[in-house]
């Protein structure tokens, strides 16, 4: 009995992360749709405008889409710019949580305060931006026998 019910864990395990996985891939390629909602859901369907009931729907969506945007390799590894040739706020800035991934060490989950509601009073700092990824990475890279007896 007790065998059949890890069994069973485990498979809801890999079911989970089955679904996470292609949650994941899925967001990948979203680029702003917390900001403009309406405007990038019609990009990202290629139409030339969305109704209001289907943007509300997917703003309603946020809660779920919100923690597997922040695990997508276009947030963890910064691959999108953090605007687009309108000035779309890449979503990754806007997400509550970042989550950072480091070569041989625990990922950081990093709470992030930037919001389109407060964008003018917060810092620049509130958030990651990508290009701090992509440079922690290039230093990372060089070693620390490179950065040892250097001030930084």
């Amino acid at each position: 009995m007790k065998v059949h019910a890890l069994h069973s864990g485990a498979l809801a395990i890999a079911a989970s992360a089955a679904v996470f996985c292609a949650s994941s891939a899925a967001v990948d390629g979203v680029f702003g749709i917390l900001e403009n909602t309406a405007d990038e859901l019609a990009d990202l369907l290629g139409v030339d405008e969305v109704s209001p009931a289907v943007a509300q729907v997917v703003r309603a969506l946020r809660p779920v889409y919100e923690p597997i945007k922040a695990a997508s390799r276009s947030c963890t590894d910064g691959i999108f710019p953090e605007f687009n040739e309108v000035n779309d706020f890449n979503d990754c800035l806007l997400l509550p949580t970042r989550l950072v991934r480091r070569p041989g060490a625990a990922p950081l989950l990093v709470k992030q305060t930037m919001s389109m509601s407060s964008i003018w009073q917060q810092s620049t700092g509130s958030s990651i931006w990508g290009g701090g990824l992509v440079l922690s990475r290039q230093m990372e890279a060089l070693g620390a026998q490179f950065w040892a007896s250097k001030r930084v």
